[in-house]
Protein backbone atom coordinates (compact mmCIF):
# COMPACT_ATOMS: atom_id res chain seq x y z
CA UNK A 1 0.00 0.00 0.00
CA UNK A 2 1.84 2.94 -1.47
CA UNK A 3 -1.19 5.97 -0.46
CA UNK A 4 -4.95 6.52 -2.09
CA UNK A 5 -6.22 7.67 -4.90
CA UNK A 6 -8.39 10.89 -4.66
CA UNK A 7 -11.99 10.40 -3.97
CA UNK A 8 -13.13 12.22 -7.34
CA UNK A 9 -11.00 10.23 -9.20
CA UNK A 10 -11.62 6.69 -7.84
CA UNK A 11 -15.39 7.66 -8.68
CA UNK A 12 -14.39 8.40 -11.98
CA UNK A 13 -12.87 5.21 -12.97
CA UNK A 14 -14.82 3.39 -11.03
CA UNK A 15 -17.31 4.39 -13.24
CA UNK A 16 -16.30 2.49 -16.55
CA UNK A 17 -16.25 -1.09 -17.59
CA UNK A 18 -13.89 -3.83 -15.65
CA UNK A 19 -12.04 -4.85 -18.89
CA UNK A 20 -11.19 -1.74 -19.66
CA UNK A 21 -7.08 -1.12 -19.35
CA UNK A 22 -6.05 1.14 -16.49
CA UNK A 23 -2.08 0.94 -15.42
CA UNK A 24 0.08 3.23 -13.68
CA UNK A 25 3.50 4.30 -14.14
CA UNK A 26 6.28 5.38 -11.65
CA UNK A 27 7.56 8.54 -12.26
CA UNK A 28 9.75 9.89 -8.88
CA UNK A 29 10.39 8.34 -6.08
CA UNK A 30 11.91 9.68 -2.87
CA UNK A 31 13.13 9.88 0.76
CA UNK A 32 12.43 13.24 2.66
CA UNK A 33 12.51 13.30 5.92
CA UNK A 34 11.89 9.80 6.72
CA UNK A 35 8.75 9.65 4.50
CA UNK A 36 8.79 8.38 0.72
CA UNK A 37 7.54 10.30 -1.84
CA UNK A 38 6.17 8.55 -5.06
CA UNK A 39 4.76 10.44 -7.82
CA UNK A 40 2.88 8.17 -10.57
CA UNK A 41 0.67 8.79 -14.05
CA UNK A 42 -2.09 7.15 -14.71
CA UNK A 43 -2.32 5.20 -17.56
CA UNK A 44 -5.66 4.82 -19.81
CA UNK A 45 -7.03 5.33 -23.11
CA UNK A 46 -7.82 9.18 -23.98
CA UNK A 47 -11.37 10.08 -24.41
CA UNK A 48 -11.39 9.59 -28.06
CA UNK A 49 -10.28 6.14 -27.36
CA UNK A 50 -12.35 5.56 -24.31
CA UNK A 51 -15.62 6.27 -26.95
CA UNK A 52 -14.59 4.46 -30.14
CA UNK A 53 -13.84 1.40 -27.99
CA UNK A 54 -17.42 1.37 -26.17
CA UNK A 55 -15.91 2.20 -22.90
CA UNK A 56 -17.95 5.62 -22.34
CA UNK A 57 -20.42 7.41 -24.00
CA UNK A 58 -20.02 9.79 -26.53
CA UNK A 59 -22.75 12.91 -25.39
CA UNK A 60 -25.35 13.93 -27.91
CA UNK A 61 -24.46 17.48 -29.79
CA UNK A 62 -25.36 20.66 -28.29
CA UNK A 63 -28.32 22.42 -30.11
CA UNK A 64 -27.23 24.88 -32.33
CA UNK A 65 -30.41 26.49 -31.79
CA UNK A 66 -32.36 26.82 -28.46
CA UNK A 67 -36.54 28.04 -28.17
CA UNK A 68 -37.01 29.86 -25.11
CA UNK A 69 -40.47 29.76 -23.71
CA UNK A 70 -42.42 32.61 -21.92
CA UNK A 71 -41.14 31.25 -17.82
CA UNK A 72 -37.74 31.08 -18.86
CA UNK A 73 -37.04 34.68 -20.46
CA UNK A 74 -39.09 35.83 -17.32
CA UNK A 75 -36.71 34.27 -14.85
CA UNK A 76 -33.86 36.16 -16.74
CA UNK A 77 -35.56 39.13 -16.52
CA UNK A 78 -36.51 39.37 -13.01
CA UNK A 79 -32.82 38.50 -12.20
CA UNK A 80 -31.98 41.54 -14.28
CA UNK A 81 -34.36 44.10 -12.80
CA UNK A 82 -33.22 42.40 -9.00
CA UNK A 83 -29.41 43.72 -10.14
CA UNK A 84 -30.72 46.73 -11.36
CA UNK A 85 -32.17 48.27 -8.43
CA UNK A 86 -29.03 47.40 -6.11
CA UNK A 87 -25.87 48.79 -6.95
CA UNK A 88 -22.45 46.65 -6.72
CA UNK A 89 -20.55 46.58 -3.82
CA UNK A 90 -17.17 49.52 -3.29
CA UNK A 91 -14.12 48.23 -3.18
CA UNK A 92 -14.12 49.30 0.75
CA UNK A 93 -17.60 47.36 0.98
CA UNK A 94 -16.40 44.25 -0.71
CA UNK A 95 -13.12 44.04 1.23
CA UNK A 96 -14.83 44.90 4.84
CA UNK A 97 -17.55 41.61 3.48
CA UNK A 98 -14.72 39.48 3.04
CA UNK A 99 -13.13 40.15 6.13
CA UNK A 100 -16.25 40.18 8.63
CA UNK A 101 -16.61 36.32 6.38
CA UNK A 102 -13.17 35.70 7.45
CA UNK A 103 -13.68 36.82 10.62
CA UNK A 104 -16.72 34.19 11.06
CA UNK A 105 -14.33 31.60 9.85
CA UNK A 106 -11.73 31.57 12.38
CA UNK A 107 -14.20 32.41 15.35
CA UNK A 108 -16.04 29.27 14.74
CA UNK A 109 -12.64 27.36 14.07
CA UNK A 110 -11.92 28.69 17.41
CA UNK A 111 -15.26 27.25 18.74
CA UNK A 112 -14.33 23.71 17.99
CA UNK A 113 -16.85 23.34 15.09
CA UNK A 114 -15.26 20.40 12.88
CA UNK A 115 -16.00 21.61 9.66
CA UNK A 116 -16.42 25.09 8.34
CA UNK A 117 -16.81 26.55 4.98
CA UNK A 118 -18.22 29.50 3.66
CA UNK A 119 -22.03 29.56 2.40
CA UNK A 120 -22.22 29.58 -1.03
CA UNK A 121 -26.20 30.31 -1.84
CA UNK A 122 -26.65 28.57 -5.20
CA UNK A 123 -23.87 26.24 -5.33
CA UNK A 124 -25.89 23.13 -3.94
CA UNK A 125 -24.82 21.56 -6.90
CA UNK A 126 -20.96 21.86 -5.94
CA UNK A 127 -21.52 19.51 -2.89
CA UNK A 128 -22.43 16.50 -5.47
CA UNK A 129 -20.20 13.52 -6.14
CA UNK A 130 -18.01 14.37 -8.85
CA UNK A 131 -19.65 12.42 -11.90
CA UNK A 132 -23.73 13.58 -10.41
CA UNK A 133 -22.16 17.21 -10.53
CA UNK A 134 -20.19 16.75 -13.95
CA UNK A 135 -23.84 15.49 -15.62
CA UNK A 136 -25.82 17.99 -14.22
CA UNK A 137 -24.26 20.81 -15.35
CA UNK A 138 -23.76 18.89 -18.65
CA UNK A 139 -27.51 18.86 -18.61
CA UNK A 140 -27.56 22.14 -17.48
CA UNK A 141 -25.60 23.67 -20.22
CA UNK A 142 -28.88 24.81 -22.24
CA UNK A 143 -31.34 25.26 -19.10
CA UNK A 144 -31.83 29.33 -18.59
CA UNK A 145 -33.62 28.55 -15.54
CA UNK A 146 -30.98 26.20 -13.99
CA UNK A 147 -28.52 28.47 -14.98
CA UNK A 148 -30.64 31.93 -13.83
CA UNK A 149 -31.12 30.16 -10.93
CA UNK A 150 -27.34 29.74 -9.97
CA UNK A 151 -26.36 32.91 -10.69
CA UNK A 152 -29.21 34.63 -8.25
CA UNK A 153 -27.82 32.46 -5.29
CA UNK A 154 -24.91 33.53 -6.14
CA UNK A 155 -25.75 37.09 -6.38
CA UNK A 156 -26.78 36.59 -3.03
CA UNK A 157 -23.47 35.09 -2.21
CA UNK A 158 -21.72 38.25 -3.49
CA UNK A 159 -23.91 40.63 -1.27
CA UNK A 160 -22.69 39.06 1.58
CA UNK A 161 -19.20 38.26 1.37
CA UNK A 162 -17.62 40.55 -1.39
CA UNK A 163 -16.48 37.71 -3.34
CA UNK A 164 -16.57 37.84 -7.05
CA UNK A 165 -19.02 36.01 -9.31
CA UNK A 166 -17.52 33.28 -11.48
CA UNK A 167 -17.83 34.17 -14.79
CA UNK A 168 -18.86 30.91 -16.10
CA UNK A 169 -22.25 30.80 -15.62
CA UNK A 170 -23.00 34.39 -17.32
CA UNK A 171 -21.27 33.55 -20.00
CA UNK A 172 -23.62 30.39 -20.62
CA UNK A 173 -26.52 32.51 -19.93
CA UNK A 174 -24.91 34.59 -22.92
CA UNK A 175 -24.84 31.46 -25.09
CA UNK A 176 -28.27 30.28 -24.28
CA UNK A 177 -29.62 33.79 -25.61
CA UNK A 178 -27.50 33.68 -28.35
CA UNK A 179 -28.44 30.33 -29.42
CA UNK A 180 -32.14 31.39 -28.75
CA UNK A 181 -31.52 34.30 -31.27
CA UNK A 182 -32.23 36.60 -28.21
CA UNK A 183 -29.52 39.37 -29.11
CA UNK A 184 -31.43 42.02 -27.16
CA UNK A 185 -31.96 40.11 -23.64
CA UNK A 186 -27.83 38.91 -24.59
CA UNK A 187 -26.98 42.68 -24.37
CA UNK A 188 -29.13 43.47 -21.19
CA UNK A 189 -27.65 40.49 -19.53
CA UNK A 190 -24.35 41.56 -20.40
CA UNK A 191 -25.03 45.29 -19.84
CA UNK A 192 -25.77 44.05 -15.98
CA UNK A 193 -23.22 41.73 -15.73
CA UNK A 194 -20.65 44.13 -16.31
CA UNK A 195 -21.85 46.93 -14.24
CA UNK A 196 -20.75 44.62 -11.39
CA UNK A 197 -17.62 43.21 -12.85
CA UNK A 198 -16.22 45.65 -15.54
CA UNK A 199 -12.63 44.51 -16.95
CA UNK A 200 -10.09 44.32 -14.94
CA UNK A 201 -12.01 44.52 -11.92
CA UNK A 202 -11.23 40.57 -11.45
CA UNK A 203 -8.87 38.26 -12.35
CA UNK A 204 -9.43 35.93 -15.48
CA UNK A 205 -9.43 35.77 -18.88
CA UNK A 206 -13.30 34.76 -19.21
CA UNK A 207 -14.46 38.60 -17.55
CA UNK A 208 -12.54 40.09 -20.45
CA UNK A 209 -14.40 37.90 -22.77
CA UNK A 210 -17.54 38.67 -20.88
CA UNK A 211 -16.66 42.07 -21.73
CA UNK A 212 -15.52 41.80 -25.75
CA UNK A 213 -18.57 39.90 -26.22
CA UNK A 214 -20.37 42.93 -24.87
CA UNK A 215 -18.54 45.25 -27.06
CA UNK A 216 -19.69 43.34 -30.20
CA UNK A 217 -23.34 44.22 -29.11
CA UNK A 218 -22.43 47.35 -28.58
CA UNK A 219 -23.45 47.38 -25.26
Amino acid sequence: MLGYVPAQVAEDIASYPPEMPIAVQLKRAAIVDHAIYVTIAGLMPNVKERRWMGYEETPPKAPSKITLGETEIAELETLIEKLRTRRPLTDEEASQAQRDMTSGLMSRVQAGEAQVSIEQKGFDHLDLPYREHKKLMRQADNDLVKQVGILDGAFDSYFDTGMSEPPNYAERVAIILRKAGRRDLEKAWLETWLRYFPPGSAIGQRYEALAERARKLSA
